[in-house]
């Protein structure tokens, strides 16, 4: 009798490639990571660690572009957490002040608050085109753990 198992890939450590700038109000914000298994889920955590602010669930793919639709002065974490629960976070950020106002949800959020806050599903959206070869000039790694 044989037996074989299959042998099936191990999943690499989750590593966020963000922007070393902090997330602008109403300007596109991409991030890319490696690792992990699909699907995913980006999430938007307030700096006092609290439920998500906005969660992004079942992305197939390694990148999502949030379009920054927090007040400027909001400190936030960016976190993605793969199929088997393994997950990443950013560092602390805060939301700089952006020209526009018209992308944001609801009234400005301060840190911890919960109100206002809003989870989205959907497609994630693209960096145009002629945004440069990546959209993302310089970037920040952070492992993550599982």
């Amino acid at each position: 009798v044989v037996l074989s198992s299959a042998v099936l890939p191990s999943a690499q450590a989750l590593q966020f490639n963000i922007p070393s700038r902090a997330p602008v109000q109403c300007i596109p914000y991409p991030a890319i990571w490696t690792g992990g298994v699909a699907p995913y889920t980006f999430s938007i955590v307030p700096g006092s660690q609290g439920p998500p602010i906005e969660q992004f669930p079942n992305l197939s793919e390694n990148r999502f572009t949030w379009s920054s639709d927090l007040a400027g002065g909001t400190s936030i974490f960016l976190k993605v957490e793969d199929a088997t629960g393994a997950s990443v976070e950013s560092q602390l950020m805060s939301m700089e002040d952006g020209l526009r106002s018209d992308c944001l949800k609801g009234t400005p959020h301060s840190e911890g608050a919960t109100g206002g806050s809003a989870t989205a599903t959907g497609a994630p959206t693209r960096p145009s085109a002629g945004a440069g070869s990546s959209g993302v000039p310089s970037a920040t790694q952070v492992s993550g753990t599982s």
